[in-house]
């Protein structure tokens, strides 16, 4: 029997990952244009529930990458951050769009994964980097029965993102400007950074997680070396600053203790509506249409700021530790890994078949900028 436990349940849990802010710039669904949908609905939430050390709950964003099919099975292959997926789970959940508004066409907004022999999951981890692949089974695809029918539409409309190799230096000199797209939490602005929204009011905080996919525009601004008991890897790191001026980083937000594994985009130039924001001493956002990147994957996220869950009332609303906003770039040597296992995580077997051929979505390539 497949437990089935919907993503609106995850909210209960204090602790969790969370995603981009400012509250109001959420990215809902996009209905298909041109029999294709946005790349934007190719950002997904990640669920782990058991497993690792501790056996706790934890949540994150991973990007479909790839799509394959092997015999009548559809499978796509998710980008995400390690410590996301590491261990054992029990099984891990994967939601499209938002909750509470099912995208249309999407046969099972909220799909389990489950690992081992009999598994609809696989998983490999780059070797000592807090970077991995997810190959998940969608289904069958093949017969004119409703259900399959709908997950075939679903699957030939998914597109997936591109992954672009990019040198590291070069993210903090000709192509800083990115958009980080996320789940989780939020935040508002406010004189000193900006204020998590929790589920209580006195510390130690609990942390409201909404499952509502929302964007960020930033800079890159150095890279670091990372190195702690399980990874160590070169990362590249933005910062958090009130937004000064009109245009591009008039959006600028940041990631709370998590937003794991999601995406940092560049590229395609599209826009999103977003309602009026309010920031004291001034440069308000009077609502429109903001810009953000929607293609090119240029970086995952691994490490965000210090998430308001302590004891310390002022933690709520904090200027936020900039040191700590950390994204993995995908630099040529890393766009190899993934272009080589993305087809074998989903169906080792298919690999040779594929030839990776199937990894147009995922090749390496440069974008001008």
């Amino acid at each position: 029997m497949k437990l089935i436990i919907p993503a609106f349940a995850f909210v209960t849990f204090a602790g969790t990952a969370l995603a981009t802010g400012p509250a109001q710039q959420q990215v809902p669904w996009r209905p298909a244009a041109n029999n294709q949908f946005s790349t934007l609905n190719s950002v997904v939430a990640l669920a782990r529930f058991g497993g690792n050390e501790t056996g706790e709950i934890a949540e994150g964003t991973g990007t479909i990458i790839g799509k394959y099919q092997s015999g009548n099975d559809a499978w796509i292959c998710i980008l995400t951050a390690d410590h996301v997926v590491r261990g054992n789970p029990i099984f891990l959940n994967v939601q499209f769009g938002d909750v509470g508004s099912a995208p249309a066409g999407v046969p099972n907004q909220n799909l389990n994964v489950t690992f081992g022999a009999d598994g609809n999951g696989k998983y490999l981890q780059r070797s000592g980097e807090d970077l991995g692949l997810l190959g998940v089974r969608l289904g069958s695809i093949v017969g004119d029965d409703p259900a399959t029918s709908a997950r075939r539409q679903f699957f030939e409309r998914l597109t997936p993102v591109a992954v672009d190799a990019v040198a590291a230096d070069d993210l903090i000199t000709t192509r800083r400007n990115f958009s980080n797209v996320g789940y989780g939490g939020t935040g508002t602005f406010t004189a000193t950074g900006m204020q998590a929204i929790t589920n209580n009011n006195a510390a130690p905080f609990q942390l409201t997680i909404d499952s509502k996919k929302r964007f960020q525009n930033n800079r890159f601004e150095r890279l670091v070396g990372v190195s702690d008991t399980r990874y160590t890897y070169s990362g590249v790191q933005a910062d958090f600053n009130m937004p000064a001026v009109a245009g591009f980083l008039a959006s600028e937000g940041a990631v709370f203790g998590g937003d794991s594994g999601s995406p940092l985009f560049q590229a395609t130039t599209t826009t999103q509506q977003v309602d009026a924001i309010t920031r004291p001493g001034g440069n308000n956002w009077e609502g429109g249409d903001m810009s953000l990147y929607s293609n090119a994957l240029v970086a995952v996220m691994t490490r965000a700021n210090t998430r308001p869950n302590l004891g310390d009332a002022t933690s709520r609303d904090n200027p936020f530790n900039t040191t700590t906003m950390t994204a993995i770039p995908i630099t040529g040597v890393r766009a190899d890994w993934i272009n080589e296992w993305c087809a074998y995580v989903p169906s080792p077997a298919t690999a040779a078949i594929f030839g990776l051929a199937g990894l147009s979505a995922t090749r390496r390539r440069r974008i001008a900028m």
